[in-house]
């Protein structure tokens, strides 16, 4: 009887220890295979085959919306990178609208108001600026902002703009971009790169670039002419890692604990850049067209939202995660009115969401929209003729359209959820 017991228990003991999550051990020296991804029961599946046909417009889940123009004192132009927190409003602005290193993709800082811009450093080769300021995280309360500016540099300032040091990460690859807080005490980086020819896919180190933990590349090495797709998102003090040649997105905790969070199924819809070899628009569109192609992800309290093309169409989907029910909806590329989200909520212009933040509790997500084209909206026949169940927003929308001049900077657009 007691070693009945004895086994029963140690089953208990040995369950329980399969539901937690991975411990990144930092001593980078042990070997990843002996970790193992443990928790599988909590994992999200998103499978386009399965995204139902209710439509999604804005009043599926906004509550409210607010209009915030950036100050004019400094000139933005295109808007390539948008951050937002309680506190502040990040963008960087590219004059040039060219390629990466073109030094001109600068920095700006605005009050959560859209008042009082600063710019943070400058671009440029010398020993304090930055070759592009794209890759970029801020640290509110300790006030720094760390930018991945030049080949393995970063560079710290603080929320004025003022230099404050650099550092190198030694044993990381140029080829490492993107950046994020990891809690209050650590740096995620994560890498995107053709085909699948890195070593690793993300790295983590302290604030001064002590590099603690290397997540190694376990999807063995393929060769293409396209470019992935990747990006890392934030979610409470959590970050999200994908890329497009995994079916796995990793969700990694402050406490250097990572798990799969989200599976994207396997079958015949889904595209894999795997030795495909691109030579013409016409032949993207061949080969890819009607397949699946996750293009981003922003995870909310209740909602993960995704761009993505399938079946020859692109669309937006919003899976509740409450009620396990699924929102989308086609849009046009370059298309002024058909490029977004449709806005049932003030006939305004359609709603690309780029940014999630929260600020007393409340959830909002954020987009752009230029000045000028808010302005031409309310000319269009499209605008006079559109209803809504909410008359007083359509006419907020229009007043705001008018207090407006065609070259102001652009305006963002701040979704507040519901809850």
């Amino acid at each position: 009887m007691k070693i009945s017991k004895i086994i029963v228990l140690l089953f208990l003991l040995f369950s329980i220890s399969c539901k937690q999550k991975v411990r990144i051990n930092n001593d980078s020296s042990i070997p990843l295979q002996s970790f193992a991804i443990l928790e599988q029961n909590s994992e999200i599946h998103i499978d386009p085959r399965t995204f139902e046909k209710n439509e999604l417009q804005l009043t599926s889940f906004a509550e409210d919306i607010e209009y915030i123009p950036l100050s004019n004192k400094v000139l933005i132009d295109k808007i390539v990178k948008l951050y937002v927190n309680d506190k502040a409003i990040y963008v960087v602005s590219d004059k040039a609208q060219g390629g990466e290193g073109n030094g001109l993709k600068t920095l700006f800082r605005f009050d959560i108001d859209g008042k009082n811009p600063k710019q943070i450093g400058a671009t440029g080769r010398g020993s304090q600026e930055y070759l592009s300021s794209e890759y970029f995280t801020v640290d509110e309360i300790n006030n720094r902002i760390y930018i991945n500016g030049r080949p393995n540099t970063i560079l710290v300032y603080n929320t004025n703009g003022d230099f404050i040091r650099d550092f190198k990460f030694n044993n990381h690859s140029p080829s490492y971009a993107q950046i994020s807080l990891l809690g209050n005490d650590y740096l995620l980086f994560a890498m995107k790169k053709l085909g699948a020819k890195c070593e690793h896919l993300w790295s983590i180190s302290d604030t001064l670039g002590n590099n603690l933990f290397l997540k190694e590349n376990t999807t063995p090495a393929f060769k293409t002419n396209i470019g992935p797709l990747g990006e890392i998102y934030k979610f409470g003090d959590k970050i999200t890692y994908w890329v497009d040649y995994n079916d796995t997105l990793f969700t990694i905790y402050p406490d250097l604990t990572f798990k799969a969070s989200a599976i994207i199924s396997s079958g015949d819809h889904k595209w894999s850049p795997k030795n495909i070899e691109i030579r013409s628009m016409k032949d993207y569109l061949k080969k890819v067209g009607n397949l699946y192609y996750p293009h981003y992800f922003i995870q909310t309290t209740r909602y993960i939202i995704s761009r993505y093309t399938y079946s020859g169409k692109s669309s937006y989907v919003l899976l509740d995660k409450r009620s396990k029910s699924s929102y989308t909806c086609d849009f046009e590329w370059n298309s002024e009115l058909n490029e977004g989200i449709p806005n049932n909520f003030d006939c305004g212009l359609n709603f690309f969401p780029i940014n999630y933040f929260t600020n007393m509790r409340a959830e909002y997500l954020v987009g752009t929209i230029n000045a000028y084209k808010i302005k031409k909206h309310i000319s269009t026949p499209e605008f006079e003729s559109s209803k809504t169940n909410y008359p007083p927003n359509k006419k907020a929308f229009h007043q705001l359209a008018n207090r407006l001049n065609e070259n102001d900077n652009p305006v963002l657009m701040l979704v507040k959820l519901k809850e």
